[in-house]
Parts: structure tokens; C-alpha cells; sequence
């Protein structure tokens, strides 16, 4: 038996078993591996000064190759915050990495690429594994949330990726066996309890005019100053109390707009998301990132009065609604309509963040005059 033309004909065979919409889909599987793959280097190389957090995250970083063993457990025992010389509150677990890493000899740019690697490689293949629209999928998060937490905020990044390692658990409702990935993912950022909401949701039917009840009482309370709240509870979080310190001196964070272009885009957006319920089928992960978005935007609005804690919980939580957005994709037709629409979003959002607000000097590694700029806030 001839076996040298057995093997090409058993993939031939399986290519033509396939349709159309799953090579389509398996092309963009693959093709989502390869971008993740380029933006962990991205990450990885972006220096000290191509965002605003990378310098603190690089000095914190360097402390640990003067602590030895013991050093660190006398560090780690000071609660979930690690007890450093340096002026950053950051999270034991995120200190353990860090602690690793540094007595393997790792340099900034390699202890970059494995913070990169653990906070990018677990949402690529939840993305390639779960979206119905795995390219769309990642180009809304890399437009967006890959430069607010894999450049900047990249603890909040590694616990956000933690807590999609448990996304199976969210989409069955499990609240006991997802429990976990939330204590873990509290470890490099405490804002991930919030992922417990997820849950929470998983337990309701999605119903158009709960939403809508849902975001006008958040937009009422955008004008009712509930940072007195958490005043009473800042004596049981030592960076709760370090925020309520610097809203109160007005030196960082005191103010947003809440009605900003974003928001207003998310609204119209939740809107026809709405609108498409009882027009197309919906997926278990779509169900959700569609509630993500709606408890994004009500987190966002509600703790208006304390922005700090209104951003990073509202960002925790929204990172989720990646998984709808290209619903929008196939809501509408003429198809070319929506997917003009989504292009703009993106690009829209991509603008926002580099160009616009000045958050992430995206282009570090070009040369290009007009594609760099000065960051709106030097270390």
C-alpha cells in the first residue's frame, strides 16, 4: 500500500468536509492566535515610557531583586497588600510573580512579557474558543481594553484573564467552582469580586425593559454623591482609603464626565443589541457580554461620585461585553451597514484612547512623526 499521498489526502478530505462558514471560522481562530502572539511582544517591548504605569510597575519590580525569602514572607504577611519599600500598593499575588520572576534572573522586558503572556493568552483563546466572531471579538478588545490593561493597568489585565479562565463556570451559572478564579484573580487586583456579578446575572433572563430600569436608576444616581458610602468602609481597604485621600485633596481622579462620547456610543450600542433580542438567536456568551455591557455602564453611572472606583470596576466588568458586540454584526441588514458601523467603533475607541486622551503611545516602535506624542501625564 502506497502511504507517501495518505496524509494530504485525509487533510484534503477534512477541508472539503468543512463549509464555508467553518473555514471562515477556523481562519480567524488561526488568526487570532497570531495577532495575540504580536501583541504580547507589543507589550513586551514598550519601554518605560510608552504609558503612564509602566515606569512605578518597572521601579516596583527592580525593589524585589534587594528582598531575599524572608523578606517576602514578612511582605506577604502584611495582608493582601504586599508591604514594599516602594510607594505602590500592589497585591500579594501580583507581588509573588513578581518576587519569581526577579530571582530567575528576569529582566523589566522579560518580566513584561510574562505579565503580557498570562493576561493576553487566556482571553485569545477564550476568544478563538467561545466568540461566534472570533476576529471582530478581538479587535473591539484591542481597540479598547488591550491598551487600558495589558499597557497600563496590567494587574487588573492579569486579574480580568484569570477570571475568564473560569468563563465556563459563568456561563453555567456554577457560582461554587467559579469562586476560585475570583479569589485568584483578587490576588493581582481586587476589583476582580466584582466578577461575582457575572454570576449573579447568569441567573436572570435578559428582559429589555430590566436593562433600561437598570440604567436610569444608575443615571439618577450619577447625580447623588455615593462616595459617601464608601468613606464609611475606608478603614477596611487601605488603597480604598489612599483614593478617598487623593479625591479629597482633588489631586487625581476627582472628576468625569459621565456623559462622554464612549459612554453615549455604549448606550446606542446596548440599544440595537436590544433592539436585535427578538430578531436573532442568541448565544450563552453573547447573553452575557450583552448583560456585561448593561452592568458596565450601570457601575460606571452609579459611582460616578468616586471616579476611580467607577473606572476600574466598570472596565473589570465591560471587558466581558466583547463577546456581544459583533452581534451587531448580523442584527441588521444590509449586512455592509453594521459592519461599517462596527469599523467606526473601533477606530472610534482606538482614537479615544491613543490619540485623544493620550494614555498609550501605541506606535513606541515607529518613527513616524505624527503616529507619536508625549503622554498627557509624565512619570
Amino acid at each position: 500500500m502506497r502511504t507517501e499521498n495518505l496524509f494530504p489526502k485525509v487533510v484534503g478530505d477534512f477541508v472539503d468536509g468543512l463549509s464555508d462558514a467553518e473555514r471562515r471560522l477556523n481562519l480567524s481562530q488561526l488568526s487570532c492566535l497570531m495577532l495575540g502572539v504580536f501583541l504580547i511582544v507589543h507589550a513586551t517591548f514598550r519601554g518605560a515610557y510608552s504609558d503612564l504605569d509602566a515606569f512605578a510597575y518597572i521601579d516596583w519590580y527592580e525593589s524585589f531583586s534587594d528582598i531575599d525569602w524572608r523578606g517576602f514572607v514578612d511582605g506577604a504577611s502584611a495582608g493582601i497588600y504586599f508591604d514594599s519599600p516602594r510607594p505602590y500598593r500592589f497585591e500579594v499575588g501580583f507581588a509573588s510573580l513578581s518576587f519569581i520572576c526577579a530571582k530567575l534572573g528576569f529582566g523589566p522586558e522579560a518580566f513584561f512579557f510574562v505579565c503580557a503572556a498570562a493576561s493576553i493568552l487566556p482571553k485569545v483563546f477564550a476568544i478563538s474558543r467561545y466568540s461566534l466572531a472570533p476576529l471582530s471579538t478581538l479587535a473591539w478588545y484591542v481597540s479598547w481594553y488591550y491598551m487600558l490593561f495589558e499597557i497600563n493597568a496590567i494587574r487588573v489585565g492579569i486579574a480580568n484573564a484569570v477570571l475568564i479562565m473560569g468563563l465556563r463556570h459563568i456561563l453555567s451559572g456554577n457560582l461554587l467552582r467559579f469562586i476560585p478564579f475570583v479569589v485568584i484573580g483578587s490576588l493581582f487586583h481586587v476589583s476582580a469580586i466584582a466578577g461575582l456579578l457575572l454570576i449573579v446575572v447568569r441567573w436572570i433572563k435578559i428582559d429589555t425593559r430590566l436593562i433600561a430600569l437598570m440604567l436610569a436608576c444608575s443615571v439618577i444616581l450619577s447625580f447623588v454623591p455615593v462616595v459617601v458610602v464608601f468613606e464609611s468602609l475606608g478603614g477596611l481597604n487601605a488603597k480604598l482609603r489612599e483614593h478617598l485621600v487623593l479625591l479629597q485633596q482633588n489631586q487625581v481622579y476627582s472628576t468625569i464626565n459621565v456623559f462622554n462620547a464612549i459612554t453615549l456610543g455604549r448606550i446606542a450600542i446596548l440599544s440595537a443589541l436590544l433592539y436585535t433580542l427578538s430578531h436573532i438567536r442568541w448565544s450563552n456568551i453573547e447573553q452575557l457580554g450583552l448583560w456585561a455591557m448593561g452592568l458596565s455602564l450601570a457601575i460606571y453611572f452609579s459611582l460616578a461620585s468616586f471616579p476611580v472606583v467607577a473606572g476600574r470596576l466598570s472596565q473589570l466588568i465591560g471587558m466581558f461585553q466583547i463577546f456581544v458586540t459583533p452581534a451587531l454584526l448580523r442584527g441588521f441588514t444590509p449586512k455592509s451597514i453594521p459592519r461599517i458601523v462596527f469599523i467606526f467603533l473601533v477606530i472610534l475607541q482606538f482614537y479615544a484612547v491613543v490619540f485623544y486622551s493620550q494614555l498609550v503611545n501605541f506606535f513606541y516602535f515607529s518613527d513616524i512623526t505624527w503616529l507619536r506624542f508625549p503622554l498627557s501625564i509624565h512619570p
